[in-house]
């Protein structure tokens, strides 16, 4: 092998360098900005942001489902999980009990699901219409195959029951192995 050749100085070029080996560039190196908007990266060395959710329509009655929502293609990081009802349960006379709680639950190696959030979240008519409610995250990384589902569990007997949500998790997933 011959001895590299080292230059300690600053260098410019002014045409094609072609490389028949492979080329080592420190951390940080290439950035954003560093490549070009028609790139053409292939979708397979790409992370990707994914925001699978679990819907009830507006102006009906939220209800007690289980809905899985994504099955993991690629290991990955979990990066948020937030609830945003249409309009929450109301008061009807002096009290409402009605709420909904919503959870996120994962099943890795075809296991039993389990929450993955540090509490669940309760919408109440204590909550606002149209306002995004974010949960805490017990766990924020995922393994190729694991399976998120989203929970939830209608009750209360007084009051109006809110209507319509939206449960969305958000994901940045790696391609797969």
């Amino acid at each position: 092998m011959a001895l590299p050749e080292y230059l300690h100085a600053d260098c410019v070029a002014d045409g094609t360098w072609t490389f028949s080996g492979t080329v080592y560039l420190p951390a940080g190196t290439v950035n954003n900005a560093a490549v070009a908007a028609n790139a053409d990266i292939a979708a397979t060395k790409l992370n990707h942001m994914l925001v699978p959710s679990h819907t009830q329509n507006c102006g009906t009655d939220v209800v007690s489902a289980s809905e899985p929502i994504h099955v993991a293609y690629g290991d990955g990081t979990i990066v948020a999980f937030w609830v945003t009802p249409d309009t929450v349960p109301t008061t009807v006379s002096a009290a409402c009990d009605k709420q909904y709680v919503v959870d996120l639950q994962r099943s890795t190696a075809q296991g039993s699901f389990a929450s993955i959030l540090t509490s669940t979240i309760t919408i109440d008519d204590s909550d606002a219409d149209k306002t995004r409610y974010a949960a805490t995250l017990s766990a924020t990384t995922y393994v190729t195959t694991d399976i998120f589902r989203v929970m939830v569990t209608a009750s209360g007997s007084t009051g109006n029951q809110g209507q319509g949500l939206v449960a969305s998790l958000v994901l940045y997933e790696e391609p797969a192995p």
